[in-house]
């Protein structure tokens, strides 16, 4: 992490001063992964609309030698999360919520009193997560989704992890459960939602919430499938396929957490559509993007750096001015990382669709950037 902070601060001051990518040394650098098998996808940098640098490295489809174009689809996993909490606030806006009340009060099933909507979206409610304890009580030979769980907590089985507010604790099924409350109060699915009120008026032709994570019941064209290179056969195997990603078919019917298909061109549009502030308010940007603080006072800490909703806010420490917000995101056979650089309106995308060890890790070195010219 402290690399690609280093990084970051290397890129946004030298992009910012009209420096150029040195686009010779991010090839050799993704195809010296690809060439070992560490890397197969698409990376894109942009200072606003101008794009500096993309390409593709391996194949969208290793079995029909399918290449990527602009238009290949990835899953992207967690990085849903911030589409899941900009229909939220969209909803606040409309005066159909306030993310301050209680969950319950708009959601009278679910069975936890004191948790707000806030809490949910930075990750402090203390509600319990998928793994363990309420995975070993799914049925495997059947697809759960978003209902189930809502009956599992209806059991009062599963107690909080801690008092909400009090600590911050990465929760996939808050983000479920904001996706079916967006259904509650919209009266439209979690995809319609999302297409309508995002996705269109920003542009994002190419984007769709899906009301499921596995991939092999999402349907359209140019969808890139996700892959695990096998060191014994020295083939690529579709990760779903494998019986250790099992949970594919048995967690496929979740959404609101990391249900949404993009592509890189799409993300750049939406770092663009937060910048000019439209479809969200400038309001809701800066909620989107604010620091939160447990009940203490105290700045939630987010695996050593901050959350705002939906958005990791990188706490660099090395001088950088300026607010930095990425969010990761992980499903078997694929990985997806945005950054924006907001003052210096920086993108950067990097999508895989290749099983990654450490893939948090994964960074630009600062040859990256070219002698100015």
């Amino acid at each position: 992490m402290k690399n690609w902070i280093l990084f970051l601060c290397i890129i946004s001051t030298h992009v910012s001063f009209g420096q150029k990518i040195d686009a010779t040394y991010v090839n050799n650098y993704f195809d010296s992964l690809n060439k070992i098998n560490k890397f197969s996808g698409q990376v894109l940098i942009a200072k606003g609309e101008n794009i500096l640098y993309k390409n593709s490295f391996g194949e969208a489809n290793y079995s029909s030698h399918q290449s990527f174009n602009d238009s290949t689809r990835f899953q992207i996993a967690s990085l849903s999360k911030q589409f899941t909490a900009s229909a939220i606030l969209l909803l606040q806006e409309r005066e159909l919520l306030n993310i301050d009340s209680a969950f319950v009060n708009y959601f009278p099933e679910f069975p936890f009193k004191g948790i707000t909507i806030r809490q949910m979206l930075n990750h402090t409610s203390g509600l319990p997560e998928f793994f363990p304890k309420m995975t070993n009580d799914m049925n495997t030979t059947i697809v759960n989704g978003n209902q189930k769980m809502i009956e599992m907590l209806q059991s009062k089985k599963y107690k909080l992890e801690f008092e909400p507010g009090t600590q911050w604790q990465y929760c996939n099924i808050s983000y479920c459960l904001l996706a079916s409350l967006i259904e509650n109060l919209s009266g439209k699915s979690y995809d319609t939602f999302m297409k309508e009120n995002l996705f269109l008026p920003a542009q994002m032709y190419h984007t769709t919430a899906e009301l499921t994570t596995d991939i092999r019941t999402i349907k359209g064209d140019n969808l890139a499938l996700g892959y695990v290179y096998d060191k014994t056969t020295k083939k690529f195997i579709r990760a779903e396929e494998l019986p250790q990603f099992n949970l594919v078919y048995w967690l496929g019917g979740f959404y609101g957490d990391g249900s949404v298909i993009s592509t890189a061109s799409d993300l750049l549009k939406w770092s663009q559509a937060l910048k000019n502030t439209y479809p969200l308010s400038q309001n809701i940007v800066e909620q989107l993007t604010e620091i939160q603080y447990l009940k203490s006072g105290e700045k939630a800490n987010a695996w050593g750096n901050h959350y705002g909703l939906g958005w990791s806010i990188l706490n660099s420490q090395i001088g950088l001015e300026g607010k930095i917000i990425e969010h990761s995101g992980e499903q078997p056979g694929f990985r997806a990382r945005l950054t924006i650089a907001l003052e210096h309106d920086l993108t950067i995308v990097i999508l895989s669709n290749l099983e990654i060890e450490r893939f948090w890790e994964l960074q630009i070195l600062s040859k990256a950037i070219s002698s100015p010219q």
